[in-house]
């Protein structure tokens, strides 16, 4: 029952400036009403409005003051990044899981970091329902190892500073790489920049406007 659901909600982030079709695909496969937990048993049970909220194109409330992403912000995300497997991709601020699995589902080998420990759990859980080899990491994506890495493909998924985003990408990053991350720009919006990495050389380009929750050092639990 979901599938239906699902297809619609596909077709709203189509219209809303989404191309690519295997990003589509995947949007379309991923049961993202597992991953909101006021709404998972409602779903389960064909709530038909709980399915509908769970599938429109808007973020939602997870708990500990976080939210799953709007679909078409994951969509555009994972657009700009152009993963093409196999590539290791690491998401900084993974939340409950919801892009990791657009990501795993895409073919990536993906490591998600949280700084909430309850999401955390409740991300391995979800994601090890559905057969995905993610591997998420309890701790601060600003103050991790830099052995952790080099990755192909890094996303943050927080509102971050510059200084935040090229920390991170300097940390994890190797040639190659593409960085997709929402930098503050003021009045409480973002916007996100992408950067990659090729011989040596850093290339910056900003894209879409948005709203994040913003990133946060230490780590909860």
């Amino acid at each position: 029952m979901w599938r239906d659901f699902a297809r619609r909600m596909v077709e709203v982030v189509r219209m809303n400036g989404v191309r690519d079709g295997e990003v589509l695909r995947v949007l379309g496969e991923v049961p993202r009403h597992l991953f909101i937990p006021s709404l998972r048993g409602p779903c389960e049970a064909g709530d038909q409005g709980a399915l509908r909220t769970a599938y429109g194109d808007h973020p939602l409330p997870i708990g500990f003051g976080q939210t799953i992403s709007q679909p078409t912000m994951v969509g555009r995300m994972t657009e700009l990044l152009s993963p093409e497997p196999p590539v290791r991709v690491l998401e900084v601020g993974s939340g409950c899981g919801y892009q990791c699995a657009v990501l795993a589902r895409m073919g990536c080998s993906v490591v998600g970091v949280e700084r909430i420990r309850d999401l955390a759990d409740w991300s391995r859980e979800v994601l090890g329902g559905l057969g995905m080899e993610v591997s998420i990491i309890h701790g601060d994506g600003r103050a991790l190892g830099g052995d952790l890495g080099p990755f192909d493909g890094i996303v943050v998924s927080a509102g971050c500073s510059r200084e935040d985003a090229e920390g991170i990408f300097g940390a994890f990053g190797g040639d190659g790489c593409r960085m997709v991350a929402p930098v503050n720009v003021g009045g409480g919006l973002q916007r996100v920049l992408v950067l990659e990495m090729e011989g040596g050389e850093v290339r910056e380009s900003w894209q879409d406007l948005c709203r994040f929750v913003p990133l946060l050092g230490g780590v909860e639990g």
